[in-house]
């Protein structure tokens, strides 16, 4: 999950101007070069990204293996929300980064969410307009904004199952002291019955 946050944590720096800002053409070019060179990072890159998204779907589901009782409440949340966030970034990441790194393939342009003013004509298909672009690059920053609130929901819910498990932890272990403290209580009392 570190290396995921790492790369939203670095996309936040060019989302949050796209979206909550009034953002300059400038900042349109230098979010999409980023996304795009994200997109085209040596074949290592994005095995690793994809690497800890399975570790992080099989380090939830091995927990849920074990099943305790605040896994029914915290380890389900957790891995409702980070399946969502996976498939949030399968389904509406990647395809709009390959179109934005092939702006004129129709095949990768056709996936892609974004906003036309034209229906496009599969004959003749001209790149993607810099409106086009900026649709496609506002609906990636958007989606890493959503994603990374559900992986702080996945961190918020470890966070607090973590707790809870700690304090019935702590509760048991001053149940057991409180029975080993009366049954030497009643030890001293029977050995002075018996002098």
């Amino acid at each position: 999950m570190g290396f995921r946050t790492g790369v939203i944590f670095a996309a936040s720096t060019f989302d949050t101007p796209l979206l909550f800002t009034k953002f300059t053409e400038e900042q349109v070019i230098r979010a999409e070069n980023f996304y795009v060179s994200i997109y085209n990072a040596p074949r290592g890159i994005p095995s690793c990204l994809h690497g800890v998204i399975g570790l992080g779907i099989i380090g939830i589901a091995s927990k849920l293996h074990r099943w305790t009782e605040t896994d029914l409440y915290f380890g389900l949340g957790s891995m409702i929300l980070f399946v969502g966030a996976t498939i949030m970034y399968i389904a509406v990441i990647w395809p709009n980064l390959r179109a934005l790194a092939n702006p004129t393939e129709a095949g990768y342009i056709v996936k892609a969410v974004f906003e036309t003013e034209l229906e496009r004509n599969s004959n003749s298909f001209p790149p993607l307009t810099f409106h086009e672009r900026l649709s496609v690059v506002q609906v990636v920053s958007a989606t890493n904004i959503i994603i990374a609130a559900l992986l702080f929901g996945v961190l918020l819910l470890q966070i607090g199952q973590w707790y809870v498990d700690r304090q019935h932890l702590n509760e048991l272990n001053k149940r057991r002291n409180e029975q080993i403290a009366k049954l030497e209580q009643q030890r001293t009392q029977e050995t002075r019955k018996t002098k």
